[in-house]
């Protein structure tokens, strides 16, 4: 699979290999799309916990195997968090399509809620009184979709995603 990866497609991707296994040429790829080494995402001794920023993307990745190995198994990896700054906060904005069709310019809370289903966090006026504008949508599969909405509830700021316990996932086909 050592092809580039469509920007297009790549946040649903993410979304989908949260907690899988197996999912090591799934790395290479994208390693090739943002143009790093693979040792960027994959570092050499393996580590617990490792962080990689491109394009206001944030990966966490953790190793099973990390203090016990050198050089971990790529299909041992796993994705255990993705961020997507929409705004470029963290320095890089994230240009491209967000997962589940949701649109970083108009998109609101209820419809959010629409795309992604009622079983959601609600935005209560004391948090937002305080500027705490995160809402969490728990999907199938234990995944949760965390959105930190634009002061004004329209638009997004930043995505999170991530799998709720411990079971690991087999690589989706693709």
């Amino acid at each position: 699979m050592s092809q580039i990866l469509d920007l297009n497609t790549l946040a649903d991707g993410l979304a989908q290999r949260l907690n899988c296994r197996q999912i090591g040429d799934w790395l290479n790829a994208l390693a090739l799309t943002f143009a790093v080494p693979i040792s960027a995402l994959l570092p050499t001794p393996t580590v617990q916990s490792h962080h990689f920023s491109a394009a206001g993307l944030t990966l966490t990745l953790s190793h099973p195997h990390a203090g016990h190995v050198e050089e971990g198994d790529p299909n041992r990896w796993l994705i255990t968090d993705v961020k997507l700054d929409v705004l470029g906060q963290s320095g890089a904005r994230w240009g491209y399509p967000l997962p589940f069709g949701l649109d970083a310019q108009t998109e609101t809370p209820s419809s959010a809620q629409q795309k992604l289903g009622d079983n959601t966090t609600e935005l209560s006026a004391r948090d937002l009184a305080v500027g705490d504008r995160r809402q969490s949508f728990f999907l199938d599969k234990a995944l949760v979709i965390e959105i930190v909405w634009r002061p004004e509830l329209k638009g997004i700021e930043r995505i999170t995603m991530v799998r709720l316990g411990g079971e690991l996932l087999q690589m989706p086909d693709s």
